[in-house]
């Protein structure tokens, strides 16, 4: 990185692209991140609470610290429609 001028950077990754070191790494350098992530990893409070700030309106966003920085969430209807509701296999199948 010595190369290049490090003072705008900012580094945009998958979550699963970096580790703990490796942002540890980015934020002495002064650079800034992104990383995308998805909240089905996160803790069901947080994931309640995104939720209800979102309240399923189109193109809502909510912005949420958290340890590793901000998480700007979104909702969008047109994704929520193309969301399989869970199969549930424990309620028996009507007689016919």
């Amino acid at each position: 990185m010595a190369r290049v001028d490090t003072k705008d950077l900012v580094v945009v990754a998958d979550a699963a692209m970096l580790s703990e070191k490796v942002l540890n790494e980015i934020r002495q350098a002064g650079m800034s991140y992104i990383v995308g992530a998805r909240l089905a990893n996160s803790s069901p409070t947080l994931i309640h609470r995104i939720s209800q700030e979102l309240g399923q309106l189109d193109n809502a966003i909510v912005r949420v610290p958290s340890k590793h920085g901000d998480m700007v969430c979104a909702f969008s209807a047109k994704r929520f429609k193309k969301t399989k509701p869970p199969c549930n296999n424990s309620l028996p199948r009507p007689k016919p």
